[in-house]
């Protein structure tokens, strides 16, 4: 018995030494692969952080991606609201999109011509400023760009520009039914969704009756959301792209408007042999969720962001006019920090919420009076719109009211400039210490770019959430919800503490950053992804 009791005793204790010894092995073992999986992450995130500056500085100058395009022999026809203005007689108003553009079908179009191919570029837009109750088109060379203006009935024009799409399709996509009163969807608004699809069919037709077989077909924004679907109807042997350059509605909006529209809206957009494109993978997401909702299959889309030209600002800043506006600004302001913004006075651009933040500033934090200066370069835009003229007066009587409370005779807290003039509002941003962007959304906003290349002062930007080039500077940015007046006031406080001193290489990358994707990258890759054929 005792020779089993002393064989059992020694099996139970090598048991447990064997178990004791598994168990801390196991312990043991485990700790090290935790140990080495945190080592090799943050081995990759240093070498990531190390290498974007490479990454964006070869999307920027890599010839391949510079040249993308340079090769391209196709009929290329791009439809956009507004066109641009020439000499002689042609009489059209030329927005932002219209700079972007222009240079770089200009180069297309005098390629083709170099290498003697039959192909040509084509520029279909509306005209806006001859009133007119018949529809016929006006034809003109820019260069060796072929450009038809259709001339549209002025009840068309007035119904699709302004009830549809800047009254109904803006404020739609930049989430801004929360703000102004929702619009009946009566009859009213049925006989200018009819006259919105006439326009657009008009563009659809056009191009249908000029397009040579396999021509790309660029279509430009919402004002021309159903014109890709009516093309693809007529010719289907041509590829179409549509591109957004606003943000897209979120689902939940969607949902606030006839189902029929909606699914209308978004059919137009993307379907048979056409392609969505967005400036960011957000916007292209809410595309995506929606259609998904909707139409209950998965469209065809892609995502650009647009960056600045760095050569274009460089010219600018070497102008006397900017020089001189840079010089004033600089006295003004001296003796005091000074934030800048600089946006159309339009809702999206949420310019009261700006100032009211500015307010709850200094309420909150009145050792910055007399220290502290906001310069406000707005640009009028389109003033025929209730809700844009109420607006106006709103942002006066706003700045009014704000001055009138702290203002000493030394100092006015807020200076407010409503007038168009580039030179002046990039001469502040050059000069800022502080730049505020908070749009309730926006498709990009180049401004922010903008002012990031030019400023001198290292400035700090504090810049929404919700605008799409907050996806890609978001790193190196105050981020707000545009809607928080705290949250923004605070930012503001944040960036008036900020000693603004950023790293050589980080400031270098933001910069980088703002001009990886200028107008001649941006477009020739939007060529590229168009001229495919759908996947």
């Amino acid at each position: 018995m005792k020779i089993i009791r002393s064989v059992l005793l020694c099996g139970i204790t090598i048991s447990y030494k064997f178990v004791c010894y598994m168990l801390v092995s196991y312990i043991l073992i485990s700790y090290i692969l935790v140990c080495y999986m945190f080592v090799s992450y943050m081995f990759v995130k240093v070498i990531n952080i190390l290498c974007m500056p490479v990454k964006v500085v070869a999307e920027y100058k890599h010839p391949e991606l510079r040249s993308l395009g340079m090769s391209f022999n196709q009929n290329l026809i791009v439809a956009s609201n507004r066109g641009p203005g020439i000499n002689d007689n042609a009489k059209y108003a030329s927005g932002g999109l219209v700079q972007v553009l222009l240079p770089e079908l200009l180069n297309i179009a005098e390629q083709l011509q170099k290498s003697q191919s039959d192909n040509r570029v084509f520029w279909i837009c509306g005209n806006r400023e001859d009133e007119t109750d018949e529809i016929s088109t006006s034809e003109y060379k820019i260069g060796e760009i072929s450009l038809a203006a259709i001339n549209i009935p002025t009840d068309i024009y007035n119904d699709a520009y302004n009830s549809i799409s800047n009254r109904f399709l803006w404020f739609l996509h930049h989430g801004l039914f929360d703000f102004y009163p929702k619009l009946n969807f009566d009859d009213i608004f049925f006989r200018a969704w009819e006259n919105y699809r006439k326009y657009n069919r008009l563009f659809a037709e056009h191009i249908a009756r000029i397009a040579p077989s396999d021509s790309s077909v660029l279509i430009q924004d919402y004002h021309l959301s159903l014109a890709p679907q009516m093309l693809a109807e007529i010719r289907s042997d041509v590829k179409i792209s549509h591109f957004s350059h606003t943000p897209f509605a979120k689902l939940n909006d969607l949902k606030q408007i006839p189902r029929a529209i909606a699914e209308e809206l978004l059919r137009g957009i993307n379907s048979l042999n056409t392609k969505a494109g967005f400036h960011t993978p957000i916007w292209e997401s809410r595309f995506k969720e929606a259609y998904k909702f909707y139409l209950h299959s998965v469209p065809d889309t892609f995502n650009i962001a647009l960056g600045v030209d760095p050569k274009s600002l460089e010219a600018v800043k070497a102008s006397d006019s900017f020089k001189t506006n840079q010089d004033s600004i600089r006295k003004e302001s001296e003796s005091y920090t000074l934030i800048v913004r600089s946006d159309r006075l339009e809702p999206s651009k949420n310019i009261l919420a700006g100032f009211n933040a500015f307010e709850k500033f200094l309420e909150n934090n009145p050792k910055y009076l007399e220290k502290v200066i906001f310069k406000a370069y707005i640009y009028p835009s389109r003033t025929e719109i209730p809700e844009y003229f109420d607006l106006s007066k709103k942002v006066v009587d706003t700045v009014n009211n704000i001055n009138s409370k702290y203002e000493t005779p030394s100092w006015i807290p807020i200076h407010l400039h409503i007038q168009n003039d580039r030179d002046v509002s990039l001469a502040g941003l050059s000069v800022a210490d502080i730049v505020m962007v908070n749009p309730i959304a926006d498709g990009l906003n180049l401004v922010v770019k903008e002012a990031i290349v030019l400023n001198e002062n290292d400035c700090v930007i504090i810049l929404s959430k919700n605008a799409g080039a907050f996806y890609e500077l978001k790193d190196f940015v105050i981020g707000v919800d545009p809607e928080d007046i705290k949250q923004t006031s605070e930012a503001i406080l944040t960036a008036v503490n900020s000693n603004k001193v950023k790293s050589s290489k980080n400031l270098k990358l933001l910069k980088q950053l703002c001009i990886a994707n200028d107008a001649d990258v941006w477009f020739r890759k939007l060529i590229s992804i168009s001229t495919k054929q759908k996947s």
